[in-house]
């Protein structure tokens, strides 16, 4: 696991290096926090005005729209048990976010903000125990629960939250007959990063990696920065505390700044331990992304959108 947590940012540096004949060595941090806040004045962008309003459709137009209740939407649900996992993961040793795991002889399943378990024991297939899946006197309903891992006996719930605002963390404890108890919850600052065919969290060994990229704000680029709160048990939300320091954000020297608008951030924490303890390596660039995860790298994959390319050049990964 320490070789893990050494190349996250050797990852990060190979993956956002823009230009291909540079060496992803030269990739440079910034030295101090002055020197990143002076970067981030630099990229304040004044708020556009607002667009003007459309016209209206035509009638027929919006007689032939579809309605959302006629939209179909198709779930694919496979599972290929090895050993204690049920998951179809993309790189052997790199647990997946699911919403249905097996701990021992016991289905855990996240269904609709709820936590169920079930006992396999006997051939059977018995109800033991149900729980929301965040915390005690939340109010979720803006908020979304798309992901689920399990790290000894410890089921990790992974989410959205519109209301509260950043990827939200929630641990359960589950012992040994199925039962599980609210342990403690978490917020990383990002936007919502969901995909419908990559999810943004990995487990490896004990680290829980997300990857959580956070659009540049038109007031406050600072704001994009990563940062963790903890769930203090009452209604109010406390603030933010930056994670990484500015040794830790990297810019690429082939980067068109034009086309910079995005804090791309792999987090890496240790699941296991009784405080979540997390350590942040962020990279600026342009916004399109894709990112994978094996045993020992992180690679992020980011392009600028086609109208972002400079004139008569093509546009570069």
């Amino acid at each position: 696991m320490k070789l893990l947590t050494a190349t996250l940012a050797t990852a990060l540096v190979a993956a956002f290096c823009m230009d291909a004949s540079a060496s992803p060595r030269t990739l440079p941090a910034f030295h101090s926090q002055a020197e990143l806040d002076a970067y981030l004045k630099h990229l304040h962008r004044p708020v556009p005005p607002p667009p003007p309003a459309p016209p209206p459709p035509p009638a027929m137009a919006m007689a032939a729209a579809p309605s959302a209740s006629n939209s179909v939407q198709t779930v694919v649900v496979t599972g290929d048990r090895k050993g204690a996992s049920i998951t179809n993961n993309q790189e052997s040793g790199v647990d997946e976010g699911d919403i249905v795991k097996l701990h021992g002889d016991t289905l855990v399943i996240l269904r609709r903000g709820r936590l169920f378990t079930v006992s396999l024991a006997g051939g059977g297939m018995t109800p033991v125990d149900t729980i929301n899946a965040y915390p005690p006197g939340v109010d979720a309903s803006d908020d979304w629960y798309d992901e689920m891992l399990l790290a000894g006996d410890r089921v990790i719930v992974i989410g959205y939250s519109y209301g509260r605002g950043g990827t939200e963390v929630n641990r359960f404890h589950l012992d040994r007959a199925g039962h599980l108890r609210f342990e403690d919850a978490y917020q990383l600052r990002s936007n919502d990063y969901y995909s419908a065919n990559n999810y943004a969290s990995r487990l490896v060994g004990h680290r829980l990696i997300f990857y959580t990229p956070h659009w540049l704000p038109y007031s406050d680029a600072a704001a994009a920065l990563p940062a963790l709160r903890r769930w203090n048990g009452t209604g109010e939300a406390p603030h933010f505390e930056r994670i990484g320091s500015a040794r830790e954000v990297y810019l690429s020297p082939g980067l068109d700044e034009r086309t910079v608008d995005t804090v791309h951030t792999i987090v890496n924490c240790d699941a296991t331990a009784p405080v979540l303890d997390c350590k942040a390596t962020s990279v600026f660039g342009p916004e399109g992304r894709v990112f994978y995860v094996s045993t020992h790298a992180v690679d992020v994959w980011v392009t600028p959108w086609w109208q972002d390319a400079p004139r008569g050049k093509p546009n570069r990964s």
